[in-house]
């Protein structure tokens, strides 16, 4: 069997993202196609990879900045003019409103989508996938949100941060998560002593060693791709860590 893992439409930062593209990831089903975050690039490179649109399109938002929603309008657009489709969304329920606010700005219209969230920030996206989101710190001025992915068919999971200043922001839930089957964990990390992303190899360290049959991968990279992995490379040899590329 595969491992859970996202095939990556992007792994820059906001501002590392010429090369790099916005950070998102995507999986599939035989009739679905599961896509977290859909920043200012990820729509271009959502039709440059020919996916298939013709499946049931999920779209995850971690959080509002542009760099994880600037194109979200332009793909409910196209899916509803261009595929004569919905786009189903899914948020934590505090960002709900903001998010909504936003995509009626850019002029779509509530017809457009779907939207689906709930109180307590567990939902399934359908039968075989649910989603559970927690809060995380990353900015004063806005909500963020990490989500844990659950294959229910296969009892796996998967991990995503989204955009995390401190990883002691999610201790509780990696510790609940340490005897389930985690397959892949994707942790928002910087090489430039950003204040308001993880930056600490302690705090890294911490999470491969009680994951130590996880595929960890690195991601919204603020610094070159060669820099991350010359740094891995210092801290393992056995190459566990990598970068989500």
């Amino acid at each position: 069997m595969e491992d859970f893992k996202l095939e990556m439409l992007g792994f820059g930062s906001a501002f590392n993202s010429v090369e790099y593209g916005n950070t998102s990831g995507y999986f599939e089903s035989e009739d679905s196609i599961y896509i977290i975050d859909c920043g200012s690039t990820v729509f271009n490179e959502i039709l440059r990879r020919k996916l298939d649109l013709s499946k049931t399109i999920n779209l995850i938002i971690t959080h509002t900045h542009t760099d994880h929603i600037g194109s979200v309008g332009t793909f409910v657009e196209y899916s509803y003019f261009a595929l004569g489709n919905k786009l189903n969304i899914f948020c934590a329920k505090e960002i709900e409103s903001s998010l909504i606010t936003i995509l009626l700005a850019s002029g779509v219209t509530n017809e457009m989508f779907n939207i689906h969230s709930h109180h307590n920030n567990t939902l399934d996206i359908d039968e075989n996938i649910n989603i559970t989101f927690y809060e995380v710190n990353h900015v004063d001025t806005l909500k963020a949100f990490a989500v844990v992915l659950e294959e229910t068919e296969n009892d796996r999971q998967l991990i995503y941060s989204g955009d995390i200043n401190n990883y002691d922001d999610l201790k509780e839930m990696f510790i609940s998560m340490i005897y389930k089957n985690v397959s892949s964990i994707y942790l928002d990390f910087s090489l430039n002593n950003s204040p308001v992303h993880e930056n600490s190899l302690e705090n890294l360290e911490q999470i491969v060693e009680l994951f130590e049959n996880s595929n960890i991968y690195l991601m919204h990279l603020d610094n070159t791709i060669e820099e991350y992995e010359w740094k891995l490379r210092k801290h393992y040899s056995d190459k566990k860590v990598k970068v989500a590329k």
